[in-house]
């Protein structure tokens, strides 16, 4: 499998003040790819995701986490979305708010409706995180112009 060298971090969001056993069983399967993920509460959310291009796992499986989620996301999460190039994969049976809605739109959340298995959450992660590792190194430009043989050709 291809490695990410520069994508080895992803964060997990904490929508609660203590480790969840989800993110137990998230560290331990994505140590399989040689990935660390690094628990983060909200308050520390901006130091963070200094750079640019970074990966946002969070999981909403309450009521109490959708209200610690629909609060934050209108005050911190709106502009982190707007101002970075960050991706958030949120993992949820709820329906988005209007803000994370829009941000939907531009493909920087995606949302994936619970309840799915471990493996394939995981799987969804990689591969998207892959597919934007791959798009990043591509070669924006397109074939040669053609204008540099017409000039060189002899009259």
């Amino acid at each position: 499998m291809e490695t990410l060298e520069k994508n080895r971090y992803l964060y997990y969001l904490q929508l609660g003040n203590n480790a969840t056993p989800v993110y137990l069983q998230f560290a331990k399967k994505f140590k399989q790819f040689n990935m660390e993920i690094i628990p983060i509460q909200f308050s520390e959310i901006d130091i963070f995701l200094k750079t640019g291009s970074e990966n946002l796992v969070i999981v909403c499986q309450d009521l109490k986490q959708l209200e610690v989620l629909n609060y934050y996301s209108k005050k911190i999460l709106n502009y982190i979305l707007s101002s970075k190039s960050i991706k958030i994969f949120l993992f949820s049976s709820f329906e988005l708010n209007e803000t994370l809605k829009k941000h939907q739109m531009r493909k920087k959340v995606l949302h994936y409706h619970l309840p799915l298995p471990m493996n394939r959450v995981v799987g969804e992660i990689v591969s998207q995180m892959l597919s934007n590792h791959k798009e990043h190194n591509k070669w924006p430009g397109g074939r040669k112009s053609r204008v540099h043989h017409i000039l060189t050709k002899p009259l």
